[in-house]
């Protein structure tokens, strides 16, 4: 089964999506697509943990991953301060638990 992609790109900041996890598969890696407008994400899972990945080699999280604990703001920057992303396109989401909802902020 391809991986799934959520499309941040809003063209209006702050921008908020909320989506359901694979309801079939634990652990399967969801793509989340950034812009180089974006400053800060934020990343809640609702009701159960979390993981957080830069890089992924197929459609599960990878072993070096960030654990992210249930309905806590996760929140992280991807601006050098100067107007530009360091690189990063996209970041991947998870959950051990099938059919987590996971809610995702971008401020621009």
């Amino acid at each position: 089964m391809a991986m799934t992609e959520i499309d941040m790109n809003g063209g209006q900041y702050p921008y908020i999506q909320r989506f359901t996890l694979d309801a079939s598969t634990a652990n399967k890696a969801h793509q989340v697509n950034v812009t180089s407008e974006m400053r800060t994400i934020t990343v809640r899972f609702i009701g159960n943990d979390g993981k957080l990945a830069f890089e992924t080699t197929g459609d599960t999280i990878p072993a070096s991953h960030l654990e992210c604990k249930a309905d806590t703001n996760n929140e992280f920057s991807l601006a050098d301060g100067i107007g530009a992303a360091k690189g990063i396109g996209s970041f991947y989401v998870a959950s051990a638990d099938t059919s987590t909802v996971v809610v995702v902020m971008v401020e621009g």
